[in-house]
């Protein structure tokens, strides 16, 4: 009973996305071991590394083999396979299956799509391929490093193909989820596509901020040299094990504070379904079971990652997590700022509703939860105030800053700290809202050295966002004053106190990012060095065959 054109969308909505992901994994895969282990292997890789080209132009023109070869592997595929399932569905007899004669190939502007998309892609396996294969010291080793992420593609793979799901704000914004539901959303809906355009941008930017993170990692890799000359090593589990625990530096690496926003993103991802499921049982959801949740969420998925990371991969906790006492103007600005801005806050996300749409269910339900006048007061403060104050701070501001500003370039490191921690909330408008203050939140810990400050900020407006919610929804609608009104049950702020939030925001701020942008880009650890190594830092810094010839 569907339609010619229903039929056509079905089949191409269950090849496509398959097709596209896995072939442009495939089609970097084995280039990209080549390219690296392969070059080990055969003993080229010394002479490459003389040539007057720098390690990033080197990676550069890696990158762009790599992805040259995956572009054509997932087009070739799409082809053969396009044309191959037609044929077939042409030499179908007649019957059941007579709709399938008619079927069409998706409009010009899915395909145009799907060429965009598969750049996307494309540029996302082809660095996380390259910076994996870095490790390997013959191409065996390398297939054992990329195997794993073919296992991971593959299940992601299968879950986008599911009927019941559908892309949605949290999976717009993760890696290969967010490209594959769009391309299915775009076939499947190829006659009303103004839904999905939504979600167009979410989706190109994280995926483009991925793949710039994994080449960003793979040049990394390629200028250490103890990862690029591991042919004399042999890896045993005991060795590594002592090695990880003995040959420790202050501060995380660039790569170690990646691998903990994928670490806390995963988790994220696979608790999301859990939360749900138990918040919906029993049919009206009990407030203290969800602030019960969203405390024990906030310690398990994204305090104890980088706790323990902390813990096992830094030998200074003090410094990776920022424990000094950051002086008193600093702290009166991490205590005043949320104040400051929270009417602009506020009106913002007002103002922007029309582009981000209606909050999920699920949120709306954990908003009634809080502004829920059974509950004690103090027990909503500790769950949706100071236990994501802490552990928050801990993750974003702690491990992962100083990870990201450990080589210099700490305004990048603020705004790619920020970016992560607007990610992790996966709801757009919270996404928008927490990349914003995180860059306040990053600067005070960049000025300051300390993590107090970005502790203070975050939970006086988180508070604030409980008091909003708690109290201002039973205030009747009507004038309060020049300054605030309440509106369909919401506190809201006039002109007048937007003006002034503004005028004394400005100077704070701008006295708080100044030296961030006058400065040397180094990092903010007030150790005098300027980010040269200390005499303690220099063993660290030596690589294996350095230390060796030392001893």
């Amino acid at each position: 009973m569907a339609l010619p054109e229903q039929v056509a969308a079905s089949v191409w909505s269950k090849l496509f996305p398959a097709l596209l992901i896995i072939m442009s994994l495939t089609g970097a895969f084995y280039p990209a071991i080549d390219l690296v282990a392969g070059e080990k292997e055969r003993g080229t890789m010394e002479t490459l590394l003389i040539c007057p080209a720098t390690r990033t132009e080197i990676v550069l023109g890696k990158f762009f083999t790599v992805m040259l070869f995956s572009c054509t592997t997932a087009l070739l595929n799409l082809a053969s396979m396009g044309l191959t399932g037609k044929h077939i569905a042409g030499m179908a007899p007649s019957g059941a299956l007579s709709s399938a004669h008619d079927l069409a190939f998706p409009p010009l502007s899915v395909l145009a799509w799907i060429i965009l998309l598969l750049m996307l892609l494309s540029a996302l396996f082809s660095a996380l391929c390259l910076a994996l294969a870095t490790f390997a010291r013959s191409s065996k080793e390398g297939q054992y490093y990329l195997t794993p992420l073919l296992m991971v593609t593959l299940g992601l793979t299968m879950f986008c193909l599911s009927p019941t799901v559908d892309l949605t704000p949290q999976y717009s914004v993760l890696p290969i989820v967010g490209a594959a539901l769009l391309l299915k959303g775009l076939l499947l809906s190829s006659l009303n596509v103004g839904a999905l355009y939504l979600y167009v941008g979410p989706v190109l930017i994280t995926s483009l901020g991925y793949s710039a993170l994994a080449l960003w990692w793979a040049i990394d890799q390629f200028r250490r040299e103890e990862v690029l000359f591991r042919e004399g090593e042999r890896f045993e589990l005991g060795l590594w094990v002592r090695h990880l625990l003995r040959d420790k530096e202050p501060l995380p690496t660039f790569s170690e504070a990646a691998f903990c926003f994928v670490l806390i993103m995963l988790l994220q991802f696979f608790a999301t379904g859990f939360l749900q499921s138990h918040i919906g049982q029993g049919g009206v959801p009990d407030s203290s079971s969800m602030m019960k949740l969203l405390l024990v969420q906030q310690l398990a998925i994204i305090a104890c990652p980088a706790l323990m990371m902390g813990l096992i991969l830094t030998t200074s906790v003090r410094q990776t997590f920022r424990l000094n006492w950051p002086g008193w103007k600093m702290l009166a600005a991490g205590c005043v700022l949320p104040v400051i801005l929270r009417p602009l806050t506020v009106e913002s996300l007002a103002w922007l509703k029309w582009f981000f749409g209606e909050l999920p269910p699920e949120v709306v339900k954990s908003l009634e939860a809080m502004s829920d006048q059974d509950l004690p007061f103090w027990f909503v403060l500790l769950a949706a105030a100071a236990a994501p104050a802490f552990c928050e701070e801990v993750a974003f501001r702690g491990f992962m800053l100083s990870g990201l500003a450990r080589r210099g370039r700490v305004v990048l490191a603020v705004v790619l700290s920020s970016l992560a921690f607007g990610v992790m909330h996966m709801i757009p408008q919270q996404v928008f809202n927490a990349s914003i203050v995180g860059l306040v939140i990053g600067a005070l810990a960049i000025r300051s050295n300390s993590l107090l400050p970005c502790l203070a900020f975050h939970f006086v407006n988180n508070a604030l966002a409980v008091v909003h919610g708690r109290f201002g929804t039973s205030l009747p609608d009507g004038d309060w004053g020049a300054l605030v009104m309440v509106q369909e049950g919401a506190l809201r702020f006039r002109w007048p106190s937007l003006v002034i939030s503004v005028l004394l925001a400005a100077p704070i701020l701008v006295w708080l990012f100044r030296p961030l942008f006058s400065r040397p880009q180094t990092d903010s650890h007030h150790d005098g060095t300027d980010g040269a190594p200390t005499a303690d830092e220099l063993p660290n810094r030596r690589t294996p065959a350095q230390r060796e010839l030392v001893s």
